[in-house]
């Protein structure tokens, strides 16, 4: 199995505590991939640490004073560590949250340059996973009736709109938008706000982690290595498995559910032309 280092001179770091800094951000999309990031850097690699916040930041965002919160703790946090560590969340519906960053900017500037991961996965198996996941704790509403934004009701999260990807990649500025997808925006469920931050945003997709062609896989961990400023090498033989359920109750392929095949792979067609 090949392994992989930065590109980068391996000089090595100066040895301070965080500051109460959050280096990284795990924040989307749900279903694709977030859970084995998470595992990767909390588990595997040795300079990065995830924060698990007391408040359920992670859950449930609530403005600048949970943001605070979170800074507060990873400087508790750091006290564990001799050495310099890069600290991490995971949210995986964090983009449907557009303050959520803000906040992070307002408590402190330093934030512009967390660094943001996000995965994304075909937008009919991401229903297919996400539906099912929701089912081993909820009780779901009818697929067909989860066709819409977020003001559907007893989504639990799963609605079509949030496989529409490219309406949540709009608000961070990274392109020049049209009147037309200004309006996308804001006609959303919900309603997306322009960040134009200049965080660095590393985006995959979740079928990268079990690619079997061997130069592809090799040169995705390079760039995630890269991109996160690691020292150490990422190998795809220690990427923790992803949160897999074999069963699957709900079948999306099943006739009942063409129309909600038929609106994700509209969806998918929009965001791929975008």
């Amino acid at each position: 199995m090949s392994s992989f280092t930065s590109t980068k001179s391996l000089k090595s770091k100066a040895e301070k505590k965080n500051d109460g800094f959050l280096d990284f951000f795990v924040m989307g999309f749900p279903k694709c991939g977030t859970t084995s990031m998470m595992n990767l850097f909390d588990q595997v690699t040795n300079e990065t640490v995830m924060i698990f916040p007391s408040t359920g930041w992670e859950y449930s965002f609530k403005g600048e004073d949970q943001a605070k919160t979170l800074v507060d703790e990873i400087k508790e946090t750091s006290k564990k560590y001799n050495k310099t560590k890069k600290f991490g969340i995971k949210w995986p519906t964090a983009l449907v949250h557009p303050s959520v960053i803000r906040d992070l900017i307002n408590v402190d500037e330093k934030h512009k340059e967390t660094k943001l991961i996000i995965g994304l996965r075909h937008p009919v198996k991401w229903f297919e996973s996400f539906y099912n996941f929701r089912l081993r704790k909820h009780d779901m509403p009818p697929a067909n009736t989860l066709i819409g934004g977020s003001d559907v009701k007893g989504h639990n999260d799963c609605y079509t709109g949030l496989a529409q990807y490219e309406i949540y990649f709009m608000q961070f500025g990274k392109v020049d938008l049209t009147a037309h997808e200004l309006g996308m925006m804001h006609n959303n469920k919900p309603a997306m706000t322009m960040l134009s931050t200049p965080n660095k945003i590393f985006l995959y997709m979740v079928e990268q982690f079990k690619d079997e062609n061997l130069t592809r896989t090799d040169n995705f961990f390079s760039d995630l290595v890269s991109f996160m400023d690691l020292e150490e090498t990422i190998t795809s033989d220690i990427m923790p498995k992803r949160n897999i359920n074999n069963k699957k109750p709900w079948n999306i392929c099943d006739d009942a559910n063409k129309k909600v095949r038929e609106v994700l792979v509209q969806n998918g067609i929009v965001t791929a032309n975008w």
